[in-house]
């Protein structure tokens, strides 16, 4: 069986897809080549296992035991051939899935390249702290708040990436994470910190939290959030994090020039900022940095925004846990299981720094099929394995993403 990704591979509109079909034709077409003489070794090993099984049944003199050695020996490679064997085809036909996906999609280009503009402000220099995906775990925030500057309304604002939050129901507005796209850049790999002082406490309780986050059960957010992370709290300075930016409910009139009122569910900036006009209602999800643990009190922190605004200045906000959903940094922060197809989550969405909620259409690392002794071993490949995703908004163009990327949507 042979495939030749350059002859065989269909033809699609989009560069991000055409990339992504063509490393999958790439991939299976090696992983098929590799298999042409699997069948043909498992064949020779099934004749050889079946020879001596024949003679051990008729031979019962003192050199069976020599016979029932090699036998075992052969039953054990003839076992190992055959699963490789499977595993290839599996995989193959799971990339063959991906890319069926990528190709039942038709993307729209001119509606691509809005939302890209719509997500990234060009005057502002790509956030020099986005390298890497930073040390801790996985949650959310909430303080006190003032309005932000007019540069932050503007960049900072909308709920979604094409209509305002006042168009559309409550349960339909995703996190967004605004931003510059270059921080980020595609192809990017992460660079994982060691987990060699991971304790095995801090492994059952990662993977609890992990597995109820995965399987999207109910929990109360703030009590389950400090339970799910308690192995990991507080977080370090310098863990990378989405923050639920502080948002301003519409108000029309003499109210409009007034600064809002403080709610316990936002964040306060911790710099003075000039007034500004009310945001759009709505979750706005920013990428942004731990900078420090307010009064070694594990629930409360100071988080910055990753990139500077107008000025050159990186706000700054007083925030706590119900606010902040740490990105994952190593295997042991992955979901315990992938996303299933069809869960809903947060992504960063390609060439900028937001994260925009984003449907599972297939992929993952596959955390739970690896050895805990290899998982140290395979971190990089696993935060780096990708999600295919499908975006709110996004007329249904399926965008692949690595999994450090991908975060539960917390439920507010």
């Amino acid at each position: 069986m042979s495939t030749d990704p350059e002859k065989n591979q269909p033809q699609s509109g989009g560069n991000g897809n055409r990339r992504d079909e063509i490393s999958l034709w790439s991939t299976i077409a090696s992983d098929l080549r590799n298999a042409d003489d699997l069948p043909n070794k498992r064949a020779a090993m099934m004749g050889k296992h079946e020879s001596l099984r024949l003679q051990l049944a008729a031979n019962e003199a003192s050199p069976r035991s020599e016979l029932l050695k090699e036998f075992n020996e052969v039953h054990a490679h003839l076992l190992t051939v055959t699963k490789h064997e499977l595993e290839v085809y599996d995989n193959a036909i799971e990339k063959l899935g991906i890319l069926q996906a990528l190709l039942s999609s038709v993307p729209n280009e001119d509606h691509d390249h809005s939302r890209k503009r719509r997500r990234t402000d060009a005057g502002s220099p790509a956030p020099s702290s986005l390298t890497s995906p930073s040390p801790s775990a996985r949650t959310s925030p909430a303080p006190v708040q003032q309005p932000p500057s007019p540069a932050e309304d503007k960049k900072h604002s909308g709920a979604s990436p094409s209509s305002t939050s006042a168009d559309k129901p409550a349960a339909s507005k995703a996190g967004v994470f605004k931003g510059k796209g270059k921080g980020w850049r595609k192809g990017m790999t992460a660079q994982v910190p060691s987990a060699t002082h991971t304790t095995e406490r801090q492994l059952v309780a990662t993977t609890t939290a992990n597995t109820l986050s995965a399987t999207g059960g109910y929990l109360d957010p703030a009590k389950a959030r400090r339970e799910q992370l308690a192995a990991q709290l507080p977080l370090q300075k310098g863990r990378k994090v989405a923050f639920r930016q502080p948002t301003v409910k519409k108000v029309t009139g003499d109210k409009a020039s007034a600064p809002p009122a403080a709610a316990s569910d936002t964040a306060a900036p911790s710099q003075n900022l000039p007034g500004a006009p009310p945001e759009e209602e709505g979750e706005t999800w920013i990428l942004a940095t731990i900078i420090e643990c307010i009064n070694n009190d594990r629930n409360r922190y100071v988080v910055q925004d990753a990139e500077e605004d107008s000025r050159g200045v990186s706000p700054t906000w007083n925030t706590t846990l119900k606010a902040i959903v740490p990105l994952p940094e190593t295997a042991l922060t992955l979901p315990a299981r992938d996303y299933s197809v069809g869960h809903k989550v947060l992504a960063l969405y390609p060439d900028t720094s937001c994260f925009y909620q984003a449907t599972v259409k297939g992929g993952g690392p596959g955390v739970h099929k690896v050895s805990p002794k290899n998982l140290l071993k395979k971190e990089s490949e696993l935060l780096n394995a990708r999600y295919q995703l499908t975006f709110e908004d996004d007329n249904d163009d399926i965008k692949s993403i690595p999994a450090y990327l991908v975060v539960e949507r917390p439920r507010l």
